[in-house]
C-alpha cells in the first residue's frame, strides 16, 4: 500500500463529503461507499510498520470529517427548518461519533506491535461507523431543509 493510494482516498472521501446536502446526495452517497471500501481495504493491509502512514491518513479523515460536520451544522443554522431539535439532535449523534474516532486515533497512536491489530481495527470500526453516519445525515438533512 503506498502513500498516493492513501491520499487517493482521502480525496476521494472529501469529493464525497464536499457534495452536500443537495440533489447531488445519490451521486455522493455513491462516492462516499467506494471511498468507505476502499479505506477498508487499506487499513486492513496496513502492518505495524505501517502505522505511522495509516494513524496520518485517518488523521486527515477526522479534520476532513470536522469540517463536514461545520459546513453541516452551518446548513442547519441558516435554515427556518420546523424539525430544527430533530436536526441538532442528528448532529449531535455526528459530533459523538466523531469524538469516538478521534479517541480511537489517540488510542492507536499509542499502540505497540503485540497491540496494535486490535487497535488498528477499533479504529477502522469507529471510522467506518462515522463515515456512515456522516453520509446518513447528509442523506437524511438533504431531504429536511431545502437548498
Amino acid at each position: 500500500m503506498n502513500y498516493r493510494h492513501v491520499s487517493g482516498l482521502a480525496l476521494m472521501l472529501v469529493a464525497g463529503l464536499a457534495a452536500g446536502c443537495m440533489n447531488k446526495s445519490e451521486v455522493a452517497a455513491a462516492d462516499l461507499n467506494k471511498a468507505k471500501t476502499e479505506t477498508k481495504a487499506a487499513a486492513k493491509d496496513f502492518a505495524y510498520a505501517q502505522r505511522a502512514e495509516l494513524l496520518s491518513q485517518l488523521n486527515k479523515e477526522l479534520v476532513d470529517t470536522q469540517a463536514e460536520v461545520d459546513r453541516l451544522s452551518a446548513n442547519v443554522d441558516k435554515s427556518r427548518s420546523a424539525t430544527n431539535v430533530e436536526i441538532k439532535a442528528k448532529l449531535q449523534t455526528l459530533r459523538d461519533k466523531w469524538a469516538v474516532a478521534k479517541n480511537r486515533l489517540q488510542e492507536s497512536e499509542g499502540a505497540t506491535e503485540s497491540t496494535w491489530d486490535e487497535l488498528r481495527a477499533g479504529a477502522r470500526r469507529s471510522f467506518t461507523d462515522l463515515k456512515d453516519t456522516v453520509d446518513e445525515t447528509r442523506k437524511w438533512l438533504s431531504e429536511k431543509i431545502e437548498p
